[in-house]
């Protein structure tokens, strides 16, 4: 992605799900390395710049939940691809991912292996001949 700044634009960024803040951090920490499930969904429906015209974006399975009736646990627990038990139980407390870049999911770690994972499989892609 190709980023523009100008003076007065805002340097963070907070993403709420269900009315809490799931993901929060400077923009380009948050846009570079999205940490929360929904945060990583919502960047991937972003159509690129070498998007062709018959290529999909990526969605979110799943609806939104009633907000006023809210889980339980982590209200986006029954959209999430990491989902575990503890995600329904209890909704997760902000952590911190990095610099002053927080997410809150009970499953970072599996997440960022993830993301590593993806990425290396990107790059050996991109190598091929």
């Amino acid at each position: 992605m190709i980023w523009a700044w100008w003076p007065g634009w805002p340097k963070r960024v907070n993403v709420m799900y269900a009315g809490y803040i799931v993901e929060s951090g400077p923009i380009r920490s948050v846009f570079k390395t999205a940490a929360h499930p929904y945060t990583i969904g919502l960047l991937g429906s972003l159509p690129g710049r070498d998007i062709s015209s018959d290529q999909d974006l990526l969605f979110i399975e799943g609806s939104p939940p009633d907000m006023i009736r809210l889980p339980q646990g982590c209200p986006f627990e029954p959209r999430c691809a990491y989902r575990t038990d503890p995600c329904a139980v209890k909704n997760p407390l902000l952590e911190q991912v990095g610099p002053d870049h927080r997410a809150a999911c009970w499953n970072l770690e599996q997440v960022s292996a993830s993301r590593k994972r993806e990425s290396a499989s990107k790059v050996t892609r991109s190598q091929q001949p």
